[in-house]
């Protein structure tokens, strides 16, 4: 399900109000803590695509940038994570479809939950590492995961004629 500011307002507010309530680190990381309700949902606004799953418990937020694209992962913690990946592996194949060549994250490497459903998905760490904002007085690492079109391969049965003559 495609989520908009304009439609979907309650659902979107749920997620920048679930991260008010989380670890001071990961307010800290994901910057929660630097703008308040109006800026989040200008913040949505400019994404390309926002991807409810988990009956809109997730969000899978999409900026495009040519023929890349960059998500961000919301997550409010009462969603049934049993479906999650096959729901993310759907998104995936969307994204694709849509013309973007890769797909790339930014993933604080303390995030070890992310990180692990981003290998799950296929996304790898690509070896780029920036570093920028502070959790408890140290630097945040950031390690950039992502995965190309060109990785995904599609199984097509194929018809395989042997002969011997």
């Amino acid at each position: 399900m495609i989520l908009t500011v304009k439609n979907n307002l309650p659902e979107l507010l749920k997620f920048w109000e679930y991260e008010q309530t989380t670890p001071r680190w990961f307010r800290e990381t994901c910057r929660t803590n630097e703008f308040d309700e109006k800026d989040y949902l200008d913040w949505c606004a400019k994404m390309w695509r926002i991807y409810g799953l988990l009956d809109n418990k997730a969000a899978v937020m999409v900026a495009k940038h040519g023929t890349r694209a960059e998500i961000h992962f919301s997550f409010l913690p009462d969603a049934d994570k049993s479906t999650l990946i096959d729901e993310l592996i759907q998104i995936r194949a969307d994204i694709f479809c849509s013309g973007i060549e890769v797909i790339f994250g930014w993933v604080a490497k303390q995030n070890r939950g992310l990180r692990k459903i981003c290998e799950q998905l296929g996304l790898t760490f690509y070896g780029f590492r920036r570093f920028s904002g502070e959790s408890h007085g140290r630097v945040i690492e950031w390690q950039c995961y992502g995965i190309s079109q060109a990785r995904i391969l599609v199984a097509k049965p194929q018809k395989i004629v042997l002969s011997w003559g």
